[in-house]
C-alpha cells in the first residue's frame, strides 16, 4: 500500500513540474535593456563593487550622457573611492556641474577624510573655481600637511595672485607649520611674486638654510624672472652641492639666455650628472646656438645616457639646420646605440618631417634584407612612421607595405589610416586578397572602413 502511495505522488509531482516547465517556456521574455540604462540603474541602485567598474567604462567610452547621475551619486554617496573617482573624471573633462557639491565638501573640510578633501580640491582647481580661494586659505591654516599641500597647489594652477600677500604672512609666522612653508616658496614662484624675491634671495644666499628652503627659492626666483636674483643665481654654481647646483641651472633657463649661456655651459663639464643634466636642459632654447658643438660631444660621449638624451632634446630645441643634419646623421649611423638613434628620429619628425625623409630612405634600403630580429632600425622607423602625420611619407608606407614582416605592413596600413590617405584604398582592397597574415588582414579591413 505505501509502495502504491508512494508512485501515485511520484507521478503528481512529475506532472506538477511539467506544468511548470510549460508554463516557463510560453510566459514572455524580459527584453534585455541598453548598456547604458544597465549602467544608470548600477549607479543609482547598485553597491560599491558594482560601481566603481561602471565607472571606468563610462571613461573609457566617453559615455557623458550619465554624468548627470554621476553628479548624484557624488552628492549622495558616503564612498570615498566612488566619489574620488568620479571628480578625477570630472577633471580630465573640465565638468563644472559638480562644483557646488564639492564646494560644500570643503566647507566642512575638518569632518571628511584627508583623501576626499586633497580630490576635491584637485578638482576644484583643475575647472578654476576661483570662488573656492577663501575655503582653500582656511584648508591651509589648518596645518594639516597633505591637505594644506594640495590647497598650495591649487592656488599654484589657479595663478591666484590675490593670494600673494596671505602667502608671504604665512611665509613669515612663526607659529605657522615649518613643515608646509617649503610649499609655499613654491607656491609665490608659481603665481610670480615680485614680493617675493628678496625674501627668497635671503633663502638662498644663506648656506646654513634649511636646504630645501634654498633649493625651492632658486627654483621659485627663476619662474618669477626678476633679473635681481640673476647674479645670485650665477654664484652658486661656485657651491659643492651638486642638487643646489642643478636647481640653480634649472631656474637660469628662465632668463635671456644671452645672459646665461656661459655658465650653462660649464655646467655641461660638471662632473656630476645632475648639474650637467639640468644644464642641457635649460639650453633646450632657440637661443642657445652658442651651445650647439658641447652638447652635440654631450650627445655622443657623454658617460651617462640620459645627458645624451637631454643633449639631443636640446639641439632639437635649437632647431637650426646645423642641429638638424646632425639629429639625422647619428640617426643613420648604425654604430651609434639604437635608443639615441630613435630619439633623434623622433625629434626631427615631430619637429618638421620633411626634414627626416631622405635619411628614413636610406635606413629603409640598408635594413630592407635583413631578418627581422637584426633590421632594428628598419621597425623602429616604421613604428614612428606609422604615427607621422606627413603627406610626404606615401612612398615610405608604399615601399613598406611589400615588406616581408608582417609587423612592418601594419605599421604602414596605420600610417595610411593616420594621414587619411585615401589614394591607397584600391591597393589595399587588392593586398586584402592575396594577404596570408590574419593580423594583416584584420587591420586592412579596419583601415578600409575608415579611409
Amino acid at each position: 500500500m505505501k509502495r502504491r502511495l508512494f508512485f501515485i505522488l511520484f507521478f503528481i509531482v512529475f506532472c506538477l513540474y511539467g506544468i511548470c516547465q510549460d508554463s516557463s517556456i510560453d510566459a514572455p521574455k524580459e527584453e534585455s535593456k541598453p548598456l547604458v540604462e544597465q549602467w544608470k540603474e548600477t549607479l543609482l541602485y547598485g553597491i560599491a563593487d558594482e560601481i566603481l567598474p561602471v565607472i571606468d567604462k563610462i571613461k573609457a567610452t566617453n559615455e557623458d550622457s550619465l554624468y548627470t547621475e554621476l553628479v548624484k551619486v557624488f552628492s549622495e554617496s558616503i564612498n570615498i573611492d566612488i566619489r574620488k573617482k568620479i571628480l578625477a573624471l570630472f577633471s580630465d573633462n573640465q565638468y563644472t556641474p559638480a562644483k557646488e557639491p564639492a564646494l560644500k565638501i570643503l566647507e566642512n573640510y575638518d569632518e571628511e577624510s584627508s583623501e576626499l578633501i586633497v580630490a576635491v580640491i584637485n578638482y576644484l582647481a583643475e575647472i578654476n573655481a576661483i570662488e573656492s580661494l577663501e575655503l582653500i586659505e582656511s584648508v591651509i591654516e589648518s596645518n594639516q600637511h597633505v591637505m594644506a599641500s594640495a590647497a598650495l597647489g591649487a592656488i599654484s594652477k589657479m595663478k591666484a595672485f590675490s593670494k600673494e600677500d596671505y602667502l608671504l604672512e604665512k611665509l613669515k609666522d612663526d607659529e605657522f607649520s615649518e613643515k608646509i612653508k617649503p610649499e609655499i616658496i613654491r607656491t609665490l614662484g608659481d603665481i610670480k611674486s615680485q614680493k617675493a624675491v628678496e625674501i627668497l634671495m635671503g633663502f638662498l644666499e644663506n648656506t646654513d638654510e634649511e636646504k630645501t628652503w634654498r633649493l625651492y627659492s632658486a627654483e621659485s626666483l627663476g619662474k618669477i624672472g626678476d633679473t635681481r636674483a640673476l647674479p645670485l643665481l650665477k654664484k652658486v654654481f661656485e657651491e659643492k652641492d651638486a642638487l643646489i647646483k642643478a636647481y640653480a641651472a634649472k631656474a637660469l633657463s628662465f632668463f635671456n639666455m644671452e645672459e646665461v649661456i656661459d655658465i650653462l655651459i660649464q655646467g655641461l663639464k660638471d662632473s656630476n650628472w645632475k648639474v650637467r643634466q639640468a644644464s642641457a636642459e635649460a639650453l633646450a632654447n632657440k637661443d642657445a646656438a652658442a651651445a650647439i658643438e658641447i652638447l652635440k660631444y654631450k650627445a655622443k660621449n657623454d658617460p651617462v645616457n640620459r645627458i645624451k638624451l637631454e643633449a639631443l632634446k636640446a639641439l632639437s630645441a635649437i632647431g637650426n639646420q646645423q642641429c638638424i643634419d646632425f639629429l639625422m646623421t647619428l640617426f643613420e649611423d648604425e654604430k651609434t646605440a639604437l635608443d639615441l638613434r630613435e630619439q633623434a628620429l623622433s625629434l626631427v619628425l615631430e619637429k618638421n618631417p620633411a626634414h627626416a625623409l631622405d635619411g628614413i630612405n636610406r635606413v629603409l634600403e640598408k635594413d630592407w634584407t635583413k631578418k627581422n630580429t637584426k633590421a632594428l632600425a628598419l621597425n623602429m622607423v616604421a613604428k614612428h612612421v606609422s604615427s607621422t602625420k606627413h603627406n610626404g611619407l606615401a612612398p615610405v608606407y608604399k615601399k613598406m607595405l611589400s615588406h616581408e614582416y608582417f609587423l612592418v605592413r601594419i605599421f604602414a596600413i596605420r600610417g595610411i589610416v593616420f594621414n587619411k590617405m585615401g589614394g591607397f584604398r584600391s591597393e589595399l582592397e587588392a593586398m586584402l586578397k592575396s594577404e596570408k597574415t590574419e593580423n594583416v588582414k584584420q587591420e586592412i579591413e579596419r583601415a578600409l572602413d575608415k579611409l
